[in-house]
């Protein structure tokens, strides 16, 4: 098992990594358009990395491939961390509105953990607050982790923006984001990581709706 840590670094320094984003962006979304064909509108995240983004066929690569599968640009999300968005310009950016006007969604990742700006829900054509489990861990025992995660889905409700947090383990966590009306979570509290077989039969018999109203 190679951990992304590693691979990811070592792919940039050899050149590999655009063939590998190509790879996994077609991969996903054969898979989702899969699971779409089986009846399930299962949105699948792929992570864009800032190398991918300096490269003009951005845009251009993502268009292709939702073309070549068939699949629905709203079952896409586009994950930037914000280290991503600092390290680019507006002009390199530009093309994700492009890609927000047909559907996709722009994922905002490990929200709180580099160097925040609100700027940049202000900026960039963002969807989705991805906070990252470094928050999650804590926010029923301490105070002030639960006061900057509620206060962090109310800043993206105000704004139109979804909010998901990673990392949840436990059901007093998973009851504790229900009641601040969080949109999504990640993490054992509903299911450890499965392989894409695995997690079609888990998305037929169950949702993160029924799965909180039986913790509630």
């Amino acid at each position: 098992m190679v951990l992304p840590g590693e691979l990811i670094p070592l792919a940039e320094d050899t050149g590999l990594i655009n063939p590998m984003r190509d790879w996994v962006l077609r991969t996903a979304c054969q898979q989702a358009k899969g699971w779409a064909k089986a009846g399930l509108r299962i949105p699948i995240s792929v992570d864009i990395f800032p190398r991918h983004i300096k490269h003009e066929d951005l845009h251009e690569v993502i268009a292709a491939v939702l073309l070549e599968t068939g699949l629905d640009p709203r079952l896409l999300r586009i994950e930037l961390t914000e280290s991503t968005l600092m390290e680019n310009t507006d002009s390199t950016i530009k093309p994700f509105y492009r890609l927000y006007s047909k559907g996709v969604e722009i994922s905002l990742d490990d929200f709180g953990t580099g160097y925040s700006s609100l700027t940049y829900l202000r900026r960039f054509p963002i969807s989705t607050l991805k906070i990252d489990e470094s928050f999650t861990r804590e926010i029923t025992t301490d105070p002030g982790d639960a006061a900057i995660c509620s206060g962090v889905i109310a800043l993206a409700h105000s704004l139109g923006l979804k909010v998901v947090f990673e990392g949840v383990e436990t059901s007093e966590q998973l009851e504790f984001l229900r009641r601040k009306d969080c949109d999504e979570v990640q993490g054992r509290a509903i299911c450890a990581p499965l392989p894409a077989e695995g997690c079609g039969q888990f998305m037929r018999e169950n949702s993160f709706k029924t799965r909180l109203e039986k913790i509630s």
